[in-house]
């Protein structure tokens, strides 16, 4: 399994819009490709000092599931590190990872 992992921040006056936009468009948007592998999207938002920070988790089942993610958004499987940022939220963010890190998860227990 893979962890894709984004941070972003924005100015505490834009958090509750930044968080709107990520919920109600960005995650659906993700989501609604329906793309193989593609197993869940979270949203983390935690209040910092001047500013919000926000980190999204997409859990994959292996790299080329990344990959066609990269393919479904019409850039080349090569480009799967690029974050995907709408222009709403660009609008919204102080600034924000270019680049995802993608972990690869060792051990995923529950209860």
């Amino acid at each position: 399994m893979i962890a894709r992992v984004w941070r972003g921040w924005s100015a505490h006056q834009n958090a509750d819009a930044l968080e709107t936009v990520i919920r109600t468009e960005t995650i659906p948007s993700l989501l609604g490709k329906k793309l193989a592998g593609l197993r869940e999207a979270q949203l983390f938002r935690l209040e910092r000092l001047g500013e919000t920070e926000f980190i999204m988790i997409l859990w994959f089942d292996d790299l080329d599931a990344v990959r066609a993610l990269a393919v479904a958004r019409g850039s080349g499987e090569e480009d799967y590190e690029k974050s995907i940022v709408s222009q709403r939220a660009r609008e919204l963010l102080r600034r924000y990872d270019f680049k995802v890190e993608h972990y690869e998860v060792k051990e995923l227990a529950r209860p």
